[in-house]
């Protein structure tokens, strides 16, 4: 019995030795694999960064200029919607009364300092625009793609108030004339109207002058290249008919 004990409680301890080690092991198995991984990590080349695509470190490919053509047919593509130049003169009136030493009084109509803006309106759109006291908006009437021929409608407000919140119309003006291209989408109207507005008074109110003249009718004051042509003074006139002629 002594023999058979003692053959089991060996038994027992190699057992219990076994289930020792094998929990030993498996705890100690992460840290191994860790070690592992910071092995090989220490022993791999370094990656080197990838090179930049863009910025200052990139390589950029030498710049050619694009020539004329593509710059205008870029242009041509964009989105930006066509504009036309409307060349225009406002002179207003200033009323004087004078008296005489027999007590009668004169009433008479001094035309001011003119007003001069060029309108940069859409071609194809109603525009408005704010030139002192003065509003105006430009209608398109007509437009000949083919032959360029355009028209278009200038109805004239004057403005009252500190902020011009009360508008009284004066009246319109009829322009028509040949569109010439300026630049990309950017045409000039060459033809000129001219007319006379009035209060409801019949009282000159203001003379309006639109459009631009052609280069050979314009007038030059100076030669060279720097020369400057100016407008014709205005035809004084009464009648509210349209005057076509020299700006």
């Amino acid at each position: 019995m002594t023999g058979t004990t003692h053959v089991a409680n060996r038994r027992a301890w190699w057992k219990l030795g076994f289930v020792t080690l094998a929990c030993i092991a498996a705890s100690l198995r992460p840290q191994v694999a860790l070690c592992q991984n910071v092995e090989n990590t220490a022993t791999m080349e370094p990656t080197p960064p990838p090179r930049p695509q863009s910025g200052l470190g990139a390589r950029s490919a030498p710049w050619n200029p694009p020539t004329p053509e593509v710059v205008k047919q870029q242009s041509t593509q964009s989105d930006a919607p066509p504009r036309v130049r409307i060349g225009l003169r406002l002179t207003p009136f200033k009323k004087v009364v004078t008296r005489a030493r027999d007590g009668r009084s004169e009433t008479r109509f001094i035309p001011a300092e003119p007003l001069r803006h060029t309108l940069r309106a859409r071609l194809n759109k109603t525009n408005h625009f704010f030139v002192g006291e003065w509003h105006i908006e430009t209608v398109p009437t007509r437009w000949v793609r083919k032959s360029r021929r355009y028209e278009v409608k200038l109805n004239i407000y004057r403005r009252y108030g500190a902020f011009g919140q009360l508008e009284e119309t004066l009246g319109s003006v009829d322009l028509a004339g040949v569109l010439e291209e300026q630049d990309a989408n950017l045409f000039v109207l060459l033809g000129v109207a001219r007319k006379r507005l009035r209060d409801k008074f019949l009282s000159p109110s203001l003379d309006v002058v639109a459009g631009f003249a052609r280069p050979e009718q314009a007038r030059e004051v100076a030669k060279g290249p720097g020369s400057v042509t100016i407008p014709e003074p205005p035809i004084g006139t009464n009648s509210g008919a349209i005057l076509r002629g020299r700006m």
